[in-house]
């Protein structure tokens, strides 16, 4: 009839090593698990590590267990338990507890779907997504249109930039995952001294910060079978690991072939399907705040560093519209982007950044939110 409560990294909930693995399988399948509780980072002095709780209960072994992410402030609080307490009562009551956004009572059977990884955010209610009215994308797209085309701007581009000022939003969406858009492929590994030279290679940084792939690479590494890790038009290279979920899976996409690789830190994403999603449409959903939930939505409470694995990238969701909408919001996006990488004038370019994100908002943010909201109805 033991109890206790015991303070571990993060990485516990996760590891894939086989030993840990067997531990976290034994302690699951004996039922001796009653409630995870992964807690807020810098609660000890000394580490910034994250921990979790586990509370095993060997006396109220069952089929179930109770996920608690406490990682909020207004979760959880050092001097004041009484939320956490409160819950762990309701349930060793045997109350039925709905699904939230910060606690979840899992079944065993739905654990072991999920390769009996124990992250509570797994489990819990995905936040909704927060986005300005209509209204207010609109005022703040229309002044940021007429600031910029009072600049020094091509007339062609701001005869463009105009014309958004009255477009409406697309209506008609799609969902997928993205494992049934992409096929997914690993970087390179070398050698340290096979790198200096060779094939121009595309690093982390690059990905993070382009929207499109550049020209040129600075990087470059010398392989016998390259050829294998070119790019082509419409790959989208993506970063697997980060030091936090902000910049975890950022992507860059190419609009061109290219005899150059990407290194070991980067998956590639190549289309399945020509002619169903156009990259320069898809370069913007992945800058959206969508996307980014959706990142969130996936990924593993952490120790030390973020990660993104092959099953969590499968169950990654992408919303597209027709292909008539994807060739505009595509062809403007380019164009902004390449006129902000053209430009000299660093003001200039800083204006154009935020025009950028507000078009995404509007015409890609907005309207998957009315669409999701949409699909939650039905």
């Amino acid at each position: 009839n033991g109890r206790a409560v015991v303070l571990l990294p993060n990485g516990t909930l996760t590891t894939h090593n086989r030993t840990e693995c067997e531990i976290r399988q034994g302690i699951l399948h004996d039922g001796w698990i009653e409630a995870i509780i992964t807690l807020p980072q810098g609660l000890f002095y000394g580490t910034r590590v994250p921990c979790c709780a586990w509370i095993i209960n060997q006396a109220a072994a069952r089929d179930r267990m109770l996920f608690v992410d406490a990682r909020q402030p207004d979760i959880f609080h050092p001097e004041d338990d009484r939320k956490i307490s409160n819950l762990l009562y309701r349930y060793r009551n045997g109350e039925r507890l709905e699904t939230t956004e910060w606690y979840a009572v899992v079944p065993y059977t739905k654990i072991a779907q999920m390769n009996e990884i124990l992250s509570p955010n797994l489990y819990t209610c995905p936040k909704e997504l927060s986005v300005p009215s209509l209204e207010d994308l609109s005022a703040e797209f229309n002044a940021l249109a007429d600031t910029l085309c009072s600049k020094t701007l091509p007339s062609s581009l701001c005869k463009d930039i105009q014309k958004w000022k009255t477009q409406n939003i697309p209506a008609d969406w799609n969902e997928v995952y993205l494992s049934e858009q992409y096929h997914i492929f690993g970087g390179v590994c070398a050698k340290k001294d096979a790198f200096g030279q060779g094939s121009p290679m595309v690093d982390v940084r690059t990905v993070i910060h382009n929207i499109f792939l550049p020209d040129t690479f600075s990087s470059r590494v010398e392989l016998s079978d390259a050829e294998k890790y070119y790019i082509r038009y419409g790959d989208v290279l993506l970063n697997r690991t980060s030091e936090t979920t902000d910049e975890l899976a950022c992507c860059s996409v190419a609009l061109k072939d290219r005899n150059a690789v990407y290194g070991g830190y980067l998956k590639r994403l190549r289309p399945i399907e020509d002619h169903r999603i156009d990259p320069r449409y898809i370069a913007g959903y992945f800058r959206s705040r969508v996307y980014r939930q959706e990142i969130e939505r996936v990924s593993f409470v952490y120790t030390t560093r973020v990660n993104i694995n092959l099953h969590q990238l499968s169950m990654i969701r992408l919303y597209y519209p027709n292909m008539m909408w994807q060739h505009v919001i595509g062809e403007m996006l380019s164009s902004l982007v390449c006129f902000k990488q053209e430009s000299q004038d660093d003001a200039l370019a800083g204006l154009m950044d935020r025009f950028i994100t507000v078009f995404i908002e509007k015409f890609i943010t907005y309207p998957v939110f009315l669409f999701q909201k949409g699909c939650d109805r039905q």
